[in-house]
């Protein structure tokens, strides 16, 4: 089933969205510009006059925004597509798919998971091939960029799924998309690293998984930390989002079947 869903989703997205004006403007040539504009606008400044960690030279300063703008913009995209998926439960698709036998989490995370690879696709082709830009070609290398990639696509996979989940059992979840997307953008350290961050930014960017996974992402292909603190703080948070979506999905079920109607809140 995993893989009818995921086939299925990649053709309606890649034939229906990615031939969309919306989706090139949106999902690829906005951020492209923005990319440009941050890198422009941070190398105005001396290495030296910047302070961030223990960067050097301008190709670490440069390579340290590619890995965190990268992470950020898939993980944006990302909740686009739960914000959307949500939006079917009008068109009448989520409520034939909750009154039919079938694992609502299995089904669940094979739409996410399609939903990402279609509409992130490109960026993920950007992340690796500008890794290697970057990291010198080699066995060792191909690994990190390899295992990166892996982390990113898990990360932001859990990340929508929980989304999805509240997106799905909400009335009308504009409200969390305006506050989360808005939110993540600001404090994700994706332009401004946390680490010379005020504390209140701090604390709220560690509410999001995308920070952790910027942060870890750059202690792993920047400095060579594999095992670091942020590593299990990754894992942590992943977890808690998984066994959170899992809770609300069955909630929304539950809610379903007594009322015949998903809106919990």
């Amino acid at each position: 089933m995993f893989f009818n869903i995921f086939r299925s989703e990649i053709r309606r997205t890649l034939f229906n969205d990615s031939t969309n004006i919306f989706y090139f403007f949106s999902m690829i040539l906005w951020p492209i510009f923005s990319l440009l504009q941050v890198y422009y606008n941070i190398g105005a400044f001396p290495i030296s006059d910047l302070k961030i960690l223990d960067l050097s030279n301008e190709e670490q300063l440069f390579y340290f925004i590619f890995i965190g703008y990268c992470t950020y913009i898939i993980f944006s995209n990302a909740f686009q597509s739960a914000w959307r998926l949500g939006g079917e439960r009008y068109q009448g698709t989520l409520s034939q798919i909750f009154i039919a036998p079938l694992k609502k989490i299995l089904w669940l995370y094979a739409r996410t998971f399609s939903s990402i690879f279609s509409q992130s696709w490109f960026f993920m082709v950007i992340f690796v091939i500008g890794n290697f830009a970057y990291i010198d070609f080699s066995l060792k290398s191909i690994f990190h960029i390899l295992l990166a990639t892996i982390i990113l696509i898990t990360s932001s996979w859990i990340w929508t799924s929980f989304l999805s989940s509240i997106c799905i059992v909400m009335r009308d979840a504009t409200i969390v998309y305006v506050l989360l997307e808005g939110s993540q953008n600001t404090f994700s350290g994706a332009k401004v690293p946390l680490s010379i961050s005020p504390k209140l930014v701090k604390f709220i960017g560690s509410l999001f998984p995308v920070s952790y996974t910027i942060i870890y992402l750059r202690d792993m292909l920047l400095f060579n930390k594999f095992y670091s603190l942020n590593f299990y703080l990754l894992i942590g948070i992943n977890i808690v989002c998984f066994l959170l979506t899992n809770i609300i999905l069955r909630i929304g079920e539950s809610h379903m079947k007594k009322h015949g109607s998903f809106d919990v809140v």
